[in-house]
């Protein structure tokens, strides 16, 4: 049976950078939160603007990421009423063709921004750089992630196979760091075409599926916990894993 131990022992949520999400994609909230948790952060995600405005109101964060676009009251609104107050940094979350939206973003107090569809890595660096010149603590990611047989040490970017380490991409990590997270879910191809590479889903695009042929290739004899779900995705399913003698009793 797999033991998943995500976080190092004793690291407290209070002690984690706490970001807030405005975006009112909650399928994109949902893998941002993930992803980001996986970094070290605690991420809490709102879906319009009124809604931001109570939570900015009543909560502190370290960084908010704010979608310019959404129903109702805009990102630009919610930063106008923020910066009336308060100087919590704030990353504005844009789509291309957003060029004065991003420039009047600016001009009224946003400290960075993203274009979408963005890589989240792109954005991991961006809350961090912001975090430093801020005077913030950057985040502190956690340690370990166990699965037997595999080993996913999230400081290093170190993948281990009963042991051994396995030779991978930065890519292939994150990759399977977001099935190992979504373990009994089934991941989206087009989830993780926006997520891990950071653009939107394309017809006939075969990026995802041969990233996912190359990771059963390196984690080989385990590489069928790697499931593909016709029409949909993938899921990653442990191994069964036989229990040692003194454990077993006949």
């Amino acid at each position: 049976m797999a033991e998943m131990n995500p976080e190092e022992p004793g690291e407290a949520e209070s002690e984690r950078p706490r970001l807030l999400l405005v975006e009112d994609d909650e399928e994109i909230c949902l893998l941002l939160e993930e992803y980001l948790a996986d970094q070290g952060y605690s991420v809490k995600s709102v879906h319009n603007g009124l809604a931001a405005i109570r939570k900015l109101e009543r909560e502190r964060w370290s960084v908010v990421l704010l979608d310019i676009m959404m129903p109702g009251l805009s990102g630009l609104e919610v930063l106008e009423r923020l910066r009336r107050t308060d100087e919590t940094p704030v990353i504005l979350l844009t789509a291309l063709g957003e060029e004065s939206d991003r420039v009047t973003g600016l001009d009224r107090g946003a400290d960075d921004y993203v274009v979408k569809p963005f890589s989240p890595r792109e954005l991991l660096a961006r809350i961090e750089s912001l975090l430093r010149r801020s005077g913030q603590r950057r985040s502190v990611r956690p340690n370990r992630i166990e699965c037997r047989p595999l080993s996913l040490d999230c400081d290093r970017h170190e993948l281990t196979l009963e042991g051994r380490k396995i030779d991978h991409t930065e890519q292939e990590f994150d990759t399977l760091l977001m099935l190992v997270r979504n373990l009994g879910r089934v991941v989206s191809r087009d989830d993780m075409t926006r997520v891990l590479l950071g653009r939107n889903p394309r017809p006939f695009d075969r990026a995802i599926d041969l990233r996912m042929s190359r990771l059963r290739q390196k984690i080989d004899p385990y590489g069928d916990c790697i499931r593909s779900v016709r029409g949909i995705g993938y899921e990653f399913v442990p191994p069964v894993l036989e229990q040692s003698d003194e454990g077993s009793s006949s």
